[in-house]
């Protein structure tokens, strides 16, 4: 693996870790509105209780964004146990999200074993859903081979298709295809009309 392909992995694992924290974030803007609706300013830990006990009531009524939902709080209290069978029923449910993050965790192994077939699975489901990032991920994974064999042209479509739905991660991914020729003709002023978009987008590669 050459220094940039090191280096653009080591950035696919920073994102893996924001996406969870984004998603954790929204879990806990769900207890907030618990304790808000309960008449506190802040959620106390019996209102986290009563936010998980309510999610867990609406994930077993079959609202599979909230098995997503309370699967991200149980992986921010560091519960893998607990977290991995609810993004699975989040999925399988049909809930993108949860797809796209079971996607992440095999990629890095987290809380299961690292399985980049399995990871590329996922990203496909969460594409599939109409979540951009999951595309963009599953390009990543054509483009190098991880988990499906290596399509460069597949990957660069995958790249153009997050990013037309609005992922930066994939705008960013294709400007760097159209650099070095990966998958599409080489094109410098492609590749800075798509850098541009990523940028607006809001991803900014970390060096």
């Amino acid at each position: 693996m050459s220094q940039t392909q090191a280096a653009r992995s080591a950035g696919i694992s920073r994102l893996s870790g924001h996406f969870a924290a984004g998603v954790l974030f929204v879990a806990l803007l769900a207890s907030q509105a618990v304790a808000r609706n309960a008449g506190s300013q802040s959620a106390s830990p019996q209102s986290l209780d009563e936010s998980i006990a309510k999610l867990a009531k609406d994930c077993e009524g079959k609202n599979f964004g909230s098995c997503t939902i309370l699967a991200a709080l149980y992986e921010g209290k560091k519960d893998m146990n607990k977290a991995v069978p609810l993004y699975i029923k989040g999925c399988d449910g049909g809930d993108g999200l949860g797809c796209e993050t079971l996607g992440e965790l095999y990629a890095v192994g987290k809380g299961v074993p690292k399985d980049a077939g399995k990871a590329a699975a996922f990203f496909s489901k969460a594409c599939d859903a109409g979540i951009s990032h999951g595309c963009s991920r599953l390009g990543y994974s054509y483009m190098h081979g991880h988990g499906v064999a290596q399509d460069e042209a597949r990957g660069a479509q995958l790249y153009q298709k997050g990013c037309d739905m609005g992922d930066g991660l994939g705008c960013h991914n294709l400007s760097f295809a159209y650099e070095k020729g990966m998958g599409v003709p080489k094109d410098k002023d492609k590749a800075q009309e798509y850098k541009a978009k990523a940028i607006k987008a809001g991803y900014h590669e970390k060096k």
